[in-house]
């Protein structure tokens, strides 16, 4: 009786011992398991982020190429020029006639104001040059360089002078509190900084 008692006790006590090592096998199997699932989680996480970065992103590239006062405007594939390459301004002085042949030479012309949107735009720039406007052909008959006359005008005060008719062509000065009477007229032989745009645009 006491034998069998004491077979049967032993016996107990080593199937709870295998059911304690079951346990904590299974619970490090878990643990595992759970890293696992866990490491897996944040790289969808990590990749779900890249993924809408990487949208976000072609998005930006995809939009429109409308005129807009954005970054974009200083364009990495033509570095210099502004507005979506349309205009480039060049600080450095030279006569009208320079002037052109250096606008021609970047496939461009000097600049033509058709509207009071692109004059104001050009004087926030603060694009002070040469414009593609002279009276050279006829005095007092103001033509743009592609041949058109001279429809909307942004003459400072007391501006064009006669001068006797030596001041054929025309510079925009930017003018902070007077953004639509930046124009004056000078000798076409003197110096002025460039503002440039490309033909394509008009």
């Amino acid at each position: 009786m006491n034998a069998r008692s004491k077979v049967k006790k032993s016996g107990y006590g080593g199937g709870g011992q295998a059911a304690v090592f079951l346990g904590l096998l299974w619970c490090l199997l878990l643990g595992v398991s759970t890293g696992l699932s866990s490491t897996a989680d944040e790289d969808e996480v990590l990749s779900n982020s890249l993924d809408e970065d990487r949208f976000k992103r072609d998005q930006g590239n995809n939009q429109d190429n409308d005129v807009h006062l954005t970054k974009r405007d200083q364009s990495s594939s033509c570095p210099g020029w502004k507005m979506n390459c349309r205009y480039y301004h060049y600080t450095v002085p030279m006569s009208w006639q320079q002037a052109r042949a250096f606008c021609r030479r970047m496939g461009a012309d000097l600049v033509i104001i058709n509207n009071r949107a692109e004059q104001s735009l050009l004087n926030f720039l603060h694009m002070a040059g040469w414009l593609g406007l002279s009276d050279q052909a006829y005095e007092g008959k103001w033509i743009w360089v592609d041949g058109s006359p001279l429809t909307v005008q942004f003459w400072d005060h007391g501006q064009p002078q006669k001068n006797n008719g030596n001041e054929d062509c025309v510079v925009s000065h930017t003018q902070e509190h007077k953004p639509e009477h930046t124009w004056h007229d000078y000798p076409c032989s003197a110096a002025h900084w460039v503002v440039c745009e490309k033909t394509d645009y008009k």
